[in-house]
């Protein structure tokens, strides 16, 4: 074993976004830039993340394939890694999960696309013992009230992988049955600002540290997943986010930085 491992291991995240696409069947995405750019400043923060983040976005299929595979390769037993998608996700007709890429046609989605299970098993493959997969992609074609859907198909992203591996968890931004969206009422987004409802409330929560839920100075997985799923829940948006699987020990995304003097005593801001 490399001597390394026995020290503490690194905290890397990739973040992959696709908003535009040739086909003309697939709507173009108006948040999944500024869903990564404003993930990747709180996930580099060194108050807040302390990840080495990597960033692919508008890339073509094959190029996003190896940044995955890639990532997932290089992981060793001790790294924490993080791997967000944002963009359309597509079913096939038997059933498959199918994430698009600016180069995807929805009539060729086995050679245009990737496949979910592609991704499964890369991190099925990786040595690192903790992963954390956060989907925040389409699930159906319909509109809601001030909000507009992320993608035309409905499936549940998190029951396309393995719920059963220890270290393995997949925060997803809407059940199986419901759909993930878009804020409409944003008529145009900043370069760094989430659109995405599900990744709007991720970084308000890590960002403000308001996800720290038992004031230890630490989020957890479960404590962002927890935050995340009650603004969403509370917002117009008709979404439940999901997380499965199985943390191994204490999973920790980010610090609570200390910009929040009296946030719970006083209910002033600092």
């Amino acid at each position: 074993m490399d001597p390394n491992e026995t020290l503490r291991g690194r905290r890397r995240a990739l973040l992959i976004a696709n908003g535009r696409y040739q086909d003309p069947q697939l709507r173009r995405l108006r948040s999944p830039t500024g869903d990564v750019e404003a993930l990747r400043d709180v996930l580099a923060d060194p108050r807040i993340g302390d990840f080495e983040v990597s960033s692919v976005v508008d890339r073509e299929t094959q190029e996003i394939r190896q940044a995955i595979e890639g990532f997932f390769a290089s992981g060793t037993l001790r790294d924490l890694l993080l791997l967000y998608i944002s963009g359309h996700g597509l079913l096939a007709s038997d059933g498959g999960l199918y994430f698009a890429t600016p180069s995807t046609t929805l009539d060729l989605l086995l050679s245009t696309a990737i496949d979910s299970s592609f991704v499964a098993r890369t991190m099925h493959d990786c040595r690192a013992r903790s992963i954390v997969l956060i989907l925040d992609c389409c699930h159906s074609g319909a509109f809601g009230q001030g909000y507009e859907p992320k993608g035309p198909r409905s499936v549940g992203i998190e029951h396309r992988f393995d719920p059963n591996v220890r270290g393995r968890v997949v925060l997803t931004a809407s059940s199986r049955l419901e759909y993930a969206f878009e804020d409409k009422s944003l008529d145009r987004f900043e370069v760094s600002e989430p659109g995405s409802v599900f990744t709007r409330f991720l970084v308000m929560g890590l960002d403000s540290g308001d996800a720290d839920l038992d004031d230890d100075g630490d989020v957890t997985v479960t404590e962002l997943y927890d935050y995340v799923y009650d603004h969403v829940r509370q917002s117009a948006s008709p979404q439940t986010p999901g997380m499965s699987g199985n943390a191994h020990g204490r999973l920790v995304i980010a610090a609570a930085h200390t910009n929040r003097c009296c946030r719970r005593d006083c209910g002033k801001p600092s």
